[in-house]
């Protein structure tokens, strides 16, 4: 299916994203201590090189990163927030990717 139709799996990507966003909504007002979140997409399980980047080359870029990092602070502020890479620090992803969080939580804490 993905690479037949790779449409769909942006669209489920972003459809995804989306509800992950409001189901941070929905714990925050009821008050979590804590949030984690391992998405499927995160190893190339699923997908070949040339998929994963189309994929995910766009999301997960350092920019997206320190946005991501900037919209946790945001979101949750700086008090018992602790930001890790969970699966996310190992290959296929950009070591860069990982420099990009910690000098942007550093930048912010």
């Amino acid at each position: 299916m993905a690479v037949d139709n790779p449409e769909l799996i942006d669209a489920y990507l972003e459809l995804d994203h989306a509800l992950n966003l409001k189901n941070y909504e929905i714990a925050l007002d009821m008050g979590v201590d804590i949030i984690r979140r391992n998405g499927f997409y995160e190893t190339t399980d699923f997908f070949s090189p040339a998929l994963l980047s189309r994929f995910l080359a766009r999301r997960l870029n350092e920019e997206a990163v320190r946005e991501a990092v900037r919209d946790t602070f945001a979101i949750f502020g700086k008090t018992g927030l602790i930001i890790a890479a969970c699966s996310s620090a190992k290959a296929p992803f950009p070591w860069e990717n990982t420099l990009a969080m910690v000098h942007e939580w550093k930048k912010l804490r």
